[in-house]
């Protein structure tokens, strides 16, 4: 049997790796896959494989695809799912920050100062709002 490694370079884009997939095939499965020549007569091009090697092959090119379609593996580190509702006082904030764009509901983190707890609330709400200015205006100080 003959070696992958001698064929493939080191580094391969995803479309260069789904080309070299009929090679690997006749590497893997030398038995099964036959090569034709473009003078063979058309029912020659049917390639008979077994159940395995169908399901064999689907594993390869889902592993594969998941390569390209997952290369963002990383997501975002804090989203709310529940906000809390009731007002706070502005002296037990220490700071805030906002949930990520990639979080299904927009959000403000409020960090208060006594533990540094991170307490989930509604950017639109008035109360937020000031509290934000209040905050920006307290690290401007």
């Amino acid at each position: 049997m003959q070696s992958l490694h001698n064929h493939t370079p080191s580094h391969l884009n995803p479309t260069d790796t789904l080309s070299l997939l009929p090679s690997i095939l006749n590497l893997v499965f030398p038995q099964t896959c036959r090569k034709f020549s473009s003078s063979s007569p058309p029912e020659e091009h049917l390639v008979i494989m077994k159940a395995q090697h169908v399901f064999l092959l689907c594993v390869l090119g889902a592993a594969l695809l998941s390569t390209v379609l997952c290369s963002n593996g990383i997501g975002p580190d804090d989203c709310c799912f529940k906000f809390y509702r009731r007002q706070m006082k502005k002296t037990a904030i220490r700071s805030y920050y906002f949930t990520d764009y990639r979080c299904p509901k927009a959000a403000v983190i409020l960090v208060t100062e006594q533990n540094r707890r991170h307490i989930c609330v509604d950017a639109s709400l008035l109360w937020v709002e000031n509290m934000m200015r209040h905050l920006d205006e307290k690290d401007l100080k």
